[in-house]
């Protein structure tokens, strides 16, 4: 049996235009496993030719579009489209992460024994959202057509808006290709945030690769790093001072190996929370009443937001003490004594809010007939 060819195509921003070590370990371990590797710079690349070796395609362009604008302007690519034609899987892949810390050909191999169409390293499900996070994908030949016409209509190669590139290119897309009837799959299923959590994602998750972000000032948290670095020292043969190097150029975070060496691994991540409601429970309910008023403004409110069309929201409640503003995403924002005194018992109200705060405000919508928990 002829092994599986395979065209990668890999998306690279560098602020600096220097190609790091971590990332030339990254793309050289992947070129090991495919048969074509196109890398597309969103920027600059100044040692281009010291990198000839890792590419069969080299396209250069602004970071447009960011990661999901590379990889469309490589498939409308005349090169790479003639590239594609031998092939039987298409990769892609960005610099996000370190690692792998595995080869890429177990990941393959253990992949390899499932029945799907397309794959990815790490699925995310918080019960509002089931999606293949989008820095690692594999996609089989019968889906390409589909996955061509989606970029080509939905993806916007152009824009700077990152939100709208990582809710069309991530979310959207994998909705849209299980809309088509593939069959999906993923080496890890996420029961750590991998941001936020990256002890638990590497050390029970499993996942072979830890994410750049884990430095970044919102997810910081030392002792979460040591556990996630000690574990990689001590489990894999990966060279963690790639890691540190970078780390310290790209976030002037300075970590001794001394200190990953001698640190305890203790884990005390917590679990993904899921909710009860799912994505298909908000759409059936908007639908049913039409307009509906959400209740919270913050990150569960956002997610909820992604999820209906704008005109179906007709504005937006919180809590009296927490009504610092009239105006939210362009809707009114109601406090909670006020939409008492203006609404129908009726008004269907969604209450976008975690465990703790459901409990909190459960009693002042306790009059509402009409009134969907999250949890």
């Amino acid at each position: 049996m002829e092994p599986t060819k395979r065209i990668a195509i890999f998306a690279l921003y560098s602020r600096t235009g220097e190609l790091t070590k971590d990332v030339e370990f990254l793309i050289a371990s992947l070129k090991q496993e495919v048969y074509k590797l196109v890398i597309v710079v969103n920027g600059q690349l100044k040692d281009f030719e010291k990198a000839k070796h890792l590419y069969d395609f080299l396209i250069i362009r602004e970071n447009a579009g960011y990661d999901a604008g590379a990889y469309k302007e490589a498939l409308l690519h005349t090169e790479v489209r003639e590239m594609m034609e031998g092939c039987q899987e298409l990769v892609f892949c960005n610099d996000t992460f370190y690692g792998p810390f595995i080869t890429f050909r177990e990941i393959w191999n253990q992949m390899n024994e499932t029945d799907v169409d397309f794959w990815g390293l790490n699925l995310s499900d918080n019960g509002l959202f089931t999606f293949l996070q989008s820095y690692f994908l594999v996609f089989k030949k019968k889906t390409w057509s589909s996955l061509i016409k989606y970029f080509d209509e939905e993806i916007d190669e152009y824009t700077f808006d990152f939100q709208k590139v990582l809710v069309s290119f991530e979310q959207n897309l994998f909705m849209f290709m299980k809309g088509c009837g593939f069959v999906y799959g993923a080496y890890r299923v996420q029961r750590y945030n991998a941001f936020s959590d990256a002890d638990g994602s590497i050390c029970y998750d499993g996942l072979p690769i830890l994410k750049k972000k884990v430095f970044s000032e919102k997810y910081y948290d030392k002792k979460k790093i040591l556990n996630a670095l000690s574990y990689i020292d001590r489990n894999y043969n990966y060279d963690i001072e790639l890691i540190l190097k970078d780390v310290e150029i790209r976030n002037s975070i300075r970590l001794l190996y001394d200190e990953i060496k001698r640190n305890e691994i203790d884990v005390h991540a917590k679990k993904i929370v899921v909710t009860n409601v799912k994505h298909e429970d908000i759409v059936l309910f908007a639908e049913k009443f039409r307009r509906i008023y959400i209740y919270g403004i913050g990150k569960y409110s956002k997610l909820v937001r992604n999820i209906l069309d704008e005109n179906m929201i007709a504005g937006f409640i919180v809590s009296d003490d927490q009504k610092h503003s009239f105006m939210h995403d362009g809707q009114y924002v109601y406090g909670l004594s006020e939409f008492k005194c203006k609404m129908d018992r009726k008004a269907p109200i969604l209450a976008a809010l975690g465990e703790k705060n459901k409990q909190m405000v459960q009693e002042g919508l306790c009059d509402f007939e009409n009134v969907l928990y999250l949890f």
